[in-house]
């Protein structure tokens, strides 16, 4: 069972949503409360991952049947910081075992040749510009609150993007008319 503070964040985050336009077809992002450690939510959240393909379905924006024949993943961590060494966090091998194991199935070098022709996207929020504190954050690096996606690039390799990526994903802005920071 979700406590209150998770309700209120819950509602919280519903009402902020809310000051963003729906999409084409009214869809708009749900909220939901989920908890790992109860249970909670989880079935709701599962039948709730069909509505986007749905929404692309009626919209006619689904991929080409040669685009649907490739291998496509969607996953979520637990832990889903790229540093979160924890065993079920987005640092542990469980994907790269998950991979390796299902590739398997073919020759030796399958994995590495699927990945060099891969495309690996790892989405995560963005801490924006505090409005009362704007002297507090990063002078190079200036995510408006409410103004479109962001790209996030750590010398370090602290997220999965590179220039391939990046490219991809700011191509794909600009075909929504978006302009990444």
């Amino acid at each position: 069972m979700v406590g209150a503070s998770a309700s209120k964040a819950q509602g919280d985050v519903a009402a902020a949503l809310q000051l963003a336009a729906p999409v084409a077809g009214g869809w708009r992002v749900p909220v939901r409360l989920v908890s790992a450690q109860s249970g909670q939510g989880i079935d709701e959240l599962i039948d709730l991952l069909a509505e986007p393909a749905a929404l692309l379905a009626r919209e006619h924006r689904l991929a080409s049947p040669r685009e649907t024949a490739k291998t496509r993943a969607f996953v979520l961590y637990d832990h889903e910081e790229v540093g979160s060494q924890s065993a079920s966090g987005a640092r542990s091998d469980f994907l790269g075992t998950l991979l390796s194991r299902l590739s398997r199935a073919g020759c030796d070098d399958a994995l590495p040749r699927a990945l060099s022709r891969s495309l690996l996207v790892s989405a995560d929020m963005a801490h924006g510009v505090h409005p009362n504190y704007p002297d507090k954050h990063d002078k190079l690096h200036r995510p408006m609150l409410g103004r479109g996606p962001v790209i996030k690039v750590n010398a370090n390799q602290s997220y999965a993007t590179d220039a391939q990526g990046a490219a991809a994903f700011t191509r794909a802005c600009q075909a929504e008319q978006l302009t990444p920071a």
